[in-house]
């Protein structure tokens, strides 16, 4: 477990006492002033690793956060990340990338695989150009977009999207999880800007 930056754990019962019904949220406390934007996950069991990364290229910049889940019967274990690039054109998001990557380099973990779900504040197209800068990093991940091909943010635009890694892995990550737009109404975004996107197997 990595303190740095700082974060929380938080349990959240959708039942009763008898009947539980719980949610895990974790937390990291970045934006100490209005709390808007503070990277939070939420999941449906305990994380069995969490790992917070400094935002490496923004002095104070939104970190990244994410939740790692043992597997049944193979080595490694799933980790699931959440980003927000800058809002100037998400100039971090391949720095912030390669630091989830590096963390797994150091650890020297060929078995972990890793999905960053967010706001790129970005085209993908745009993305990978600048993935394709690194090529360590270009070999190991690739990018998942929603296949309806609108766009996720209400003035335009398709921002929203994932990245799958591996350390050290030369396969067809992108055929794991395909992304579809989430056309379900749903209690609470209305004031949101964004659309939300589902990830699920293939």
């Amino acid at each position: 477990m990595i303190q740095s930056p700082n974060h929380q754990e938080f349990e959240w019962n959708l039942g009763t006492q008898t009947r539980p019904n719980m949610r895990y949220i974790y937390y990291a406390q970045w934006d100490v002033g209005a709390g808007r934007v503070n990277p939070a996950i939420v999941t449906d069991r305990p994380a069995d690793e969490i790992v917070a990364l400094q935002n490496p290229v923004i002095q104070n910049g939104r970190p990244v956060l994410g939740v790692g889940f043992n597997r049944a019967a193979v080595a490694g274990r799933d980790f699931f990340f959440t980003l927000h690039a800058s809002a100037t054109g998400g100039g971090d998001a391949r720095s912030l990338l390669e630091s989830i990557h590096n963390h797994f380099g150091a650890l020297g973990d060929r078995n972990s695989q890793w999905m960053v779900m967010g706001d790129y504040n970005q085209d993908p197209t745009v993305l990978q150009r600048r993935i394709d800068t690194n090529s360590a990093l270009a070999s190991n991940v690739s990018i998942v977009t929603q296949q309806q091909r609108a766009p996720t943010q209400l003035s335009g635009g398709n921002l929203d999207y994932s990245v799958l890694g591996q350390y050290d892995y030369q396969g067809p990550l992108s055929g794991l999880l395909v992304a579809s737009m989430f056309i379900a109404q749903l209690h609470g975004t209305i004031n949101s800007d964004h659309v939300p996107v589902k990830f699920f197997p293939k």
